[in-house]
């Protein structure tokens, strides 16, 4: 499968009108920079910035992510990371105890492999 922004940026829509993502503020995703990397150190990424052209970016990495299931889980995982980017502070940045039960709320709704988290 070859890895590019179209495809992630096609496969986030598909995952914002899904619940849970329904039930938080995603961004639409034409604000969203979707980019891809070939890193073998690096699953995926999260940035917001409101400084920059777009307020969000989602990196996702080709080296570690080559079928599609491992696409999806790492594009759900940083997804979840952007639901948090209307609260105050930082909490977009953490694996908190919230994170972790909307990881686990995601990976019950979609069938992902609980001991993925």
């Amino acid at each position: 499968m070859k890895l590019t922004p179209a495809l992630l940026k096609n496969l986030y829509s598909s995952l914002i009108v899904i619940p849970p993502f329904t039930k938080w503020p995603m961004p639409l995703p034409e604000e969203i920079k979707f980019i891809v990397t070939a890193d073998p150190e690096l699953m995926g990424t999260y940035l917001y910035d409101t400084g920059e052209d777009y307020a969000h970016t989602i990196t996702i990495s080709s080296g570690r992510c080559g079928h599609l299931y491992s696409v999806l889980t790492t594009l759900a995982h940083e997804a979840i990371h952007c639901s948090f980017h209307k609260q105050k502070g930082d909490k977009w940045l953490s694996h908190s105890t919230e994170f972790r039960r909307r990881c686990k709320t995601v990976g019950e709704e979609l069938g992902f492999d609980p001991l993925e988290r």
